[in-house]
C-alpha cells in the first residue's frame, strides 16, 4: 500500500461525481483484494468516529443550553474580528452573525435559540 501513500500524501481536492469516479477507478486498478478490504473497513471506522464526534459535540451544546448559554453568547474574541494588515486576507471583515448562522444550520442548532433542533436530536439517537 505504499504506493497510495506516496500518491495521496499531497493533499488534493475532488469536486463533483466525475472526481470521485475517477478516484474510484485508480484506486481500483492500485489496490488488491485485501487492501480493498482494509480500505472498506477505514472507511466505516472514520464515519462511525465522525458520528460519534458529532454526538459528543451536540451533547456538550444541549448541556451548555440547559445551563443557560443562548445564541448571543457565541461570539469571537475582538482580535478575531478585527481585518488584518496584510497578508492573503488583509482587510477583510468577518461577518459573525452572517457566519454563525450558516454554521448553526449546518449543525442542526435553531438560530433563534441556539438549541439542537428536534429532526437532529432523532438524527444523532439523542432524542
Amino acid at each position: 500500500m505504499g504506493g497510495i501513500q506516496s500518491t495521496f500524501l499531497v493533499p488534493r481536492i475532488y469536486g463533483g461525481e466525475a472526481a470521485l469516479t475517477n478516484t474510484t477507478k485508480y484506486l481500483d486498478a492500485l489496490l488488491e483484494s485485501d487492501e480493498k478490504r482494509a480500505l472498506i473497513i477505514t472507511d466505516s471506522f472514520t464515519k462511525l468516529f465522525v458520528l460519534i464526534r458529532e454526538r459528543i459535540n451536540n451533547i456538550k451544546r444541549i448541556i451548555s443550553c440547559n445551563l443557560g448559554l443562548i445564541r448571543q453568547d457565541d461570539k469571537l474574541p475582538n482580535i478575531v474580528l478585527k481585518p488584518l494588515n496584510s497578508g492573503r486576507t488583509a482587510d477583510v471583515i468577518v461577518n459573525l452573525d452572517e457566519n454563525l448562522e450558516s454554521y448553526y444550520n449546518e449543525r442542526g442548532w435553531d438560530w433563534e435559540t441556539g438549541r439542537l433542533k428536534d429532526e437532529k436530536l432523532t438524527e444523532l439517537g439523542i432524542k
